[in-house]
């Protein structure tokens, strides 16, 4: 049979700096989406969809993946998909087949391709490893008539990413693509994903996407979490907790703060983009008086998309500044600002 499935890209706007600790994550309304049909010739295929993209197709036999006696080490099949251009997102798609094959004993008898389709970014600090891995690995499942609790998938995905992928993807990215529900904010603790959090009605966040333009200063971020990064997140979910109908005007400006303080202490210990520096002091320039509460560079070392906190005002305003020379352009928006 043939069989789809999708999972949600994802921003962090807050993270703790151990893997126990709290997360805040912002689901995006941008997608990976896994089609999954039986081949008739035994072998496994991964295509980008459409045809004609840059990334060739994966083929691997089916023996190789699933040989008839024995399992091949996992460091094996790593090399394996390593031979090809496109190797990483052929792990990450098809190692959910190794896995099910390998340890649950899942009976899966013919080969199968799988086509992906996404409008999130191809990049870790939007989501796209972990929806990649979980959407592949629901339509896998689909498809060979098979099914596991949420969190199994997550758990499972995430063993894909550190056996198959040879990633350093942690659990939580992977139960933010299982649990999220749009237009919320979901808490992580460890390996607890808490009760989504509606974005309230006249209030959304712009993530804010750099397509290469502007200053970018080449480093690789010190490993590790933002210093109070599990305080301020608390923080921003109460005062989230206090805005109502349009939203509280003083609420809002405290979720703004809350965003503002924690860009400026990943600034000043060098973890963050200039383009990205400098796009979130134009944002502070425009400030509440006109619809933008406050901005943060996401990801727990700052280095992801620019998240904004606005009004439907302030959509208007950021629109404005983007149309001028800036590198960046809206990638998305998640909540409803209300009108301008």
């Amino acid at each position: 049979m043939n069989a789809t499935a999708d999972a949600p890209g994802h921003v962090l706007l807050f993270g703790a700096a151990e893997p126990t600790g709290l997360r805040l994550a912002l689901p995006l309304p941008l997608r990976v989406r896994a089609r999954v049909r039986f081949a008739d010739d035994g072998v496994f295929r991964v295509r980008l969809l459409p045809s004609g993209t840059a990334t060739p197709e994966v083929a691997v036999p089916f023996d190789m993946l699933l040989p008839p006696t024995g399992h091949p080490e996992y460091a094996s099949i790593r090399d394996l998909f390593g031979r090809w251009v496109g190797g990483a997102l052929g792990a990450r798609v098809l190692g959910g087949i190794v896995l099910l094959g390998r340890e649950r004993r899942a009976v899966l008898d013919r080969a199968a391709a799988v086509g992906i389709e996404a409008d999130l970014p191809a990049d870790r600090e939007w989501g796209f490893e972990a929806a990649l891995e979980v959407a592949s690995l629901k339509a896998i499942l689909r498809a060979y008539g098979a099914s596991l609790p949420d969190r199994e998938v997550a758990r499972l995905a995430f063993r894909i990413e550190r056996l198959i992928a040879g990633g350093d993807g942690d659990l939580a990215e992977r139960l933010v693509a299982v649990c999220a529900a749009p237009g919320s904010i979901l808490p992580v603790q460890g390996e607890a994903p808490g009760r989504p959090v509606p974005i309230p009605e006249g209030v959304a966040f712009l993530v804010l996407a750099n397509d290469g333009g502007g200053v970018r200063s080449g480093k690789v971020p010190r490993e590790g979490g933002e210093e109070g990064g599990e305080s301020r997140a608390r923080s921003f979910l109460e005062a989230l907790g206090r805005i109502e109908g349009t939203g509280a005007r003083g609420a809002l400006q405290g979720l703004g703060s809350a965003l503002r303080e924690s860009h400026a202490s990943l600034a000043a210990v060098g973890r963050t983009d200039p383009a990205g520096d400098a796009l979130v002091a134009a944002l502070d320039r425009l400030g509440p008086a006109r619809g933008v509460f406050g901005a943060r560079a996401s990801g727990r070392n700052g280095t992801g998309p620019v998240v904004a906190l606005v009004d439907g005002a302030g959509e208007c305003a950021v629109r404005d500044l983007l149309a001028g020379a800036s590198p960046f352009r809206l990638g998305c928006r998640v909540g409803q600002p209300g009108p301008s």
